[in-house]
């Protein structure tokens, strides 16, 4: 949800750091938190079988301000989001 407040880094950005990183530890899973379903569908496509999420993000140009997406199904889902970064070893946050 920071991009409410910033614009969002391009997806391509990311690339480099994720190939470094399971280059480095082959067989490593990569922890997808994301609301974007652009993002995650990428991701998957890019990294077949590392992904792991809890869903495939909203399909909404504007998570926060979408009257349609329960408020509270997204405070749920970011309080789990939080919950599970809390146990990954390594953040790399755009």
């Amino acid at each position: 949800t920071h991009k409410a407040a910033h614009r969002k880094f391009p997806l391509e950005r990311f690339f480099a750091p994720i190939d470094g990183f399971l280059a480095a530890h082959p067989g490593s899973r990569i922890l997808l938190a994301t609301d974007d379903a652009r993002y995650h569908a990428a991701l998957q496509k890019r990294y077949p079988g590392a992904i792991l999420s809890r869903g495939a993000g909203y399909a909404t140009r504007n998570v926060v301000r979408d009257p349609a997406l329960s408020r509270h199904a997204k405070g749920a889902d970011a309080v789990m989001d939080a919950l599970l970064l809390a146990h990954s070893d390594y953040l790399l946050k755009g």
